[in-house]
């Protein structure tokens, strides 16, 4: 599977928040993957707090600043960092501008 980042359709996030162009989800795949996306979160948005129960989330910030609360920590995230969000801890994200990310998702 080969795609162009330009050829793949914005579509609000499942939080409402932001926008996402999504490559690859769980039934293209035969692995525990569940998707790979890049996120787009602007002017002052923010995707609430919520956990996933079985599934990792993997981000690595592409432009931009963000605040990932990850628990009780709060992290300023900026180009060029990776996060490592576990299963099942509360977590939310926020921008004060701008923020792009790529995105990946794993059940567990």
């Amino acid at each position: 599977m080969i795609k162009k980042l330009d050829t793949i359709p914005s579509i609000k996030t499942a939080h409402g928040s932001g926008l996402k162009n999504i490559f690859v989800e769980k039934q293209d795949v035969l692995s525990d993957l569940t998707q790979v996306a890049i996120g787009t979160i602007t002017n002052l948005d923010f995707i609430e707090p919520h956990k996933h129960p079985t599934m990792e989330e993997y981000y690595f910030i592409l432009d931009g600043r963000a605040t990932f609360t990850i628990g009780d920590e709060i992290s300023e995230c900026e180009m060029n960092t990776f996060v490592l969000v576990p299963n099942d801890i509360m977590h939310s994200l926020k921008t004060n501008n701008f923020v792009r990310f790529l995105y990946w998702g794993v059940s567990i």
